[in-house]
């Protein structure tokens, strides 16, 4: 079965599969919150100083490249899950703080023979697409906590932005560096209402706005959403992370709205034409600090030939 990635070189997110093309993933890495003031944790790595997110993605690569066939997609997940606890432990991070932790949303996928087994958390997805019309796509675990948190990030702008016009900025007249100073008072004021929402929520099962993300915390396996996706009559699995489906896609629409978005312009043109069109439907984003920014997006194609 031909399997084409979807991504962006300059902004990748990443993927791989196992060996014998049994198992696939797709993930988004992410590091602890930081902010001015707050200072990225790096951590030393095969003789570099590497952000945690960059260990993670090393880690589930290592995980995939060391699995067992007779594992389950989610038994796969558990197990990087626990390199990845293993990692951030020995260098002194505490399990408690979720707002620290390096992790990253993923999505794994199993061929059975006759169907997937496919186990997510977080903002990953799969769509599956049949030849007589039907498609499948998977609900976003975060879509309420992104929606607030996007919201919140939007209010810390437009208060940044207010407090330099009373200090007599001029956007029209504006430098370079003078928007990148009011984005730098933005990640100010937003950087600790980041942190509290990520200690409140990540894998938190008893929250609605609850949501898994593969740091190493054990109660990362209350929030694995597991699934089968039967393969008969299926033209293609899509797998992708949150880069593939931005928020403002996804913010009014339905799971399957979203779903028909993707198939419609990978039918077009396969993975270049996709990729064209979320980057185009991403310049629409009218903020100003988010315009022109582009997320790290990927994922993977399985076709049935």
């Amino acid at each position: 079965m031909p399997v084409f990635p979807l991504y962006d070189p300059k902004y990748a997110g990443e993927y791989g599969k196992s060996p014998d093309g049994t198992f696939y993933a797709v993930w988004k890495g992410f590091d602890g919150v930081h902010w001015p003031g707050k200072e990225r944790r790096v951590f030393s790595y095969k003789g570099f100083e590497v952000k945690g997110s960059i260990i993670v993605g090393n880690l589930i690569k290592k995980g995939l490249g060391e699995v067992k066939k007779d594992l389950t997609a989610k038994q796969v997940m558990v197990r990087i899950n626990n390199s990845v606890r293993a990692m951030q432990t020995r260098r002194g991070l505490s399990m408690k703080k979720s707002e620290d932790l390096c992790g990253a949303p993923l999505i794994i996928a199993k061929d059975c023979g006759d169907h997937y087994e496919v186990a997510y958390v977080g903002d990953t997805f799969a769509l599956a697409v049949y030849r007589d019309g039907r498609i499948q796509m998977t609900k976003n675990q975060t879509l309420k906590y992104n929606i607030e948190r996007y919201d919140e990030i939007d209010v810390c702008y437009s208060v940044a932005l207010q407090e330099a016009k009373q200090r007599g900025f001029d956007p029209k007249a504006a430098t370079s560096e003078q928007f990148r100073a009011i984005e730098q008072e933005m990640w100010r004021q937003f950087g600790p209402i980041l942190a509290g929402a990520r200690m409140a929520y990540i894998n938190n099962s008893n929250s609605e706005l609850g949501y898994g993300v593969l740091n190493g915390q054990r109660q990362l396996e209350d929030m694995i959403i597991t699934l089968k996706i039967s393969k008969q009559g299926l033209q293609y699995l899509m797998l992708g992370n949150s880069g593939m489906a931005s928020l403002e896609l996804q913010r009014n629409s339905t799971p399957e709205s979203v779903g028909r978005f993707l198939h419609d312009w990978y039918s077009r043109g396969g993975p270049s034409t996709l990729v064209k069109a979320i980057r185009a439907q991403e310049a629409q984003v009218y903020t100003p600090h988010r315009k022109g920014k582009k997320s790290d997006l990927a994922g993977l194609v399985i076709e049935m030939g």
